[in-house]
Formats: C-alpha cells, structure tokens, sequence
C-alpha cells in the first residue's frame, strides 16, 4: 500500500492525473481496512491533487476535506505531544501546505 502511495506520488509527477487518482484511491482503501490513518490522509491528498489535475473541482474538495479531518483525527490517536512532532517533519510540512492551497 505505501508503493501504491509513491506510485501515486510519481504519477502526480508526470501529470498522469487519472492514473494517480486510481492509484492513491487504491493505496487509500487499503490503508483505511488497516488503520494505517496517517497514510490514508497522504492519499487522499494525492487523489485531491490529482482531481484537481482533472479539472473536477467538487472532488478535489471532497478528497483534500476527507486528507485534513484525517490528519487533525492523529491527534487524537496519538496524542498531541507526537502529533506536534509528526507535523514538525519536513515532508508532512511540505503535505501540509498543499492540503492548505487545495482547501482554499
């Protein structure tokens, strides 16, 4: 599931929308059968940008809404002293600011 996530990742990169939308709404099924939130708010901010890449603005505020109420759910799972911790990392501050452009 986490390479469905890359994969996803990597489609984004290409500008291959659909593929990435496919992908990350696989890699996000399976990380919510699992429990695996703080993967499953990454695809779905991977399926919010790649909505958007098709043009389908409605979607791409479903996806990027269902990514934050994810990610602001771990501190409650986790507590806020990791929480805080988490959010510090480079990459989760770089993902943070996308799911922000996107909710705007």
């Amino acid at each position: 599931s986490e390479g469905l996530l890359a994969l996803s990742e990597a489609m984004l990169q290409t500008r291959d929308a659909q593929t990435a939308l496919t992908t990350s709404v696989h890699a996000q099924e399976i990380f919510a059968r699992l429990g695996k939130q703080d993967f499953e708010w990454l695809a779905w901010l991977n399926a919010a940008r790649a909505s958007k890449g098709l043009g389908d603005e409605s979607k791409t505020r479903e996806s990027a809404r269902r990514s934050a109420d994810l990610l602001a759910g771990l501190e409650q799972r986790w507590g806020v002293d990791y929480y805080n911790s988490y959010l510090k990392r480079p990459d989760i501050d770089f993902f943070r600011k996308q799911l922000s452009d996107l909710l705007r």
